[in-house]
Order: C-alpha cells, then structure tokens, then sequence
C-alpha cells in the first residue's frame, strides 16, 4: 500500500525523504501502539539511528522523560535533543535504567531481551521489525503478555502535520544520488 502526504515547507527534500520511514515508524510505535503519554518515562533503545532521532523527538514533544542508548560516538547528538543518554558500550542499560512506561527498540537481538528488564509492572515493550510498517508490542506484567500487529495507513498524516509546526529535526547524514 502506498499513502501520499504533502511535504512539510519547512523541510528541504533531502530531509523529507527520511519522514516516510524513519518518522512514521516512530509515531506509530509511540502513539498508535505504545500510547504514550505526558510524564511517561520512555527508553529509546538506538536513540541516534534513523528511527530512534525521530523517537526521541517526539516522545520530548509529548511531555515524556526520555532516555536514550547509543554508542560513545554519538553521546553528544542524543542529549542534544534532550533525552538523558546511555552510552550502551561502557555501562549495561538494565544497571542505570529502572521502572520505564515504555521500551521502544529499534536495535533488536539481546538488546529487546533485556528491555524486559527496565520496565516498571504494567510497561510496555514495542519494537520495530524488518519490516518498517510492522510493530510488535507487549504489555508486560506478571500475568499476560499480548502482541498487538494492527497498523495505521494513514499515520504519516499526524507526522506531516506535526513536521510542518514544530522543531522537530530529520537528520540526513547521507545523500545518495540515484543514477
């Protein structure tokens, strides 16, 4: 399925071309299945990647505590956008991260294996799978675990729409011309 959205004005092209992935991905593992809200504690695992700036960004914009993990490389660029950052390469994110709403990882492996670790009774875990419009989300607690797989088609909408108004940065650290 394709779904057409106007371009933020904004925006150069450059960066408009990274909303259809990486931004509406984010949205829909925050909002369409992770149903952020204000004062929520929300870990990005993969904060500095193409999905996680994005999740970051707008978890801020909602009113969450963010935290974010990335590699020492890039500390800088994470807290830059506000989140409080984990250096995954020097310190275990289970030993500095307690009691989190929601886990939203965008890495995978191991690293969604020891999410469980850091929610509070009752968080949430969504991740981002191979395929970029599918999401898997769990409710974590003592008794039950659920998987919700419904996707939105028309998420890209509230992105386009919230890119137009606000601050919120794509970061294009690459262009490639198509030959």
């Amino acid at each position: 399925m394709t779904t057409l959205a106007p371009k933020p004005e904004r925006l150069s092209f450059d960066e408009a071309a990274t909303l259809s992935t990486g931004a509406t991905t984010a949205w829909q593992a925050l909002f369409d299945h992770g149903h952020l809200e204000a004062g929520q504690r929300v870990l990005v695992q993969g904060a500095a990647g193409g999905v996680g700036l994005f999740a970051v960004q707008f978890a801020r914009w909602k009113g969450a505590q963010v935290i974010g993990t990335t590699s020492r490389s890039n500390v800088d660029f994470v807290s830059s956008m506000g989140a409080e950052v984990v250096d995954y390469t020097a310190t275990p994110v289970e030993k500095v991260v307690h009691d989190v709403d929601l886990v939203f990882d965008t890495v995978g492996g191991e690293t969604l294996n020891s999410s469980v670790e850091v929610l509070k009774r009752g968080g949430t875990r969504t991740r981002r799978c191979r395929n970029e419009q599918h999401h898997e989300t769990s409710r974590i607690d003592a008794t039950r675990s659920a998987d919700d797989d419904h996707d939105r088609s028309d998420s890209n909408w509230p992105v386009t729409s919230f890119l137009s108004k606000k601050y919120t940065t794509p970061n294009n650290s690459n262009v490639y011309e198509i030959q």
